[in-house]
């Protein structure tokens, strides 16, 4: 039974792992075309589509390029990137959506290396 325990904290970290990859490849798959409509306007996103592609480690590069814009939408401005508005164009519920997936990518990422 003491052997459970002592493996249970690696068994959460691989579950928690593998479920953010799914929800990732689910960001990836279905919402990535919503989130680049909002943003149509935006020379980062045109630019990624043009450089990164249509496959399924591109669709991946060109939702990062989207959260960059949703977490830093001041610096995008200011370094002509996208609208000054860009962050607010796409709904709330949806920038949490990405936020939430985004966030508990970077706890587990974290989690690796306390556990």
């Amino acid at each position: 039974m003491s052997d459970l325990w002592s493996v249970l904290p690696n068994i959460i970290v691989v579950v928690w792992s593998f479920l953010n990859i799914v929800f990732m490849l689910y960001l990836d798959v279905k919402k990535l075309d919503i989130l680049e409509k909002y943003l149509e306007g935006s020379k980062w996103v045109l630019d990624a589509q043009t450089v990164f592609g249509g496959g399924i480690v591109g669709r991946n590069l060109r939702l990062h390029v989207v959260f960059g814009i949703i977490l830093l939408p001041t610096p995008c401005y200011w370094r002509g990137l996208a609208d000054r508005d860009a962050g607010n164009k796409i709904p709330k519920a949806l920038r949490a959506i990405v936020l939430v997936g985004y966030t508990s990518f970077l706890m587990n990422f974290l989690a690796v290396f306390i556990v």
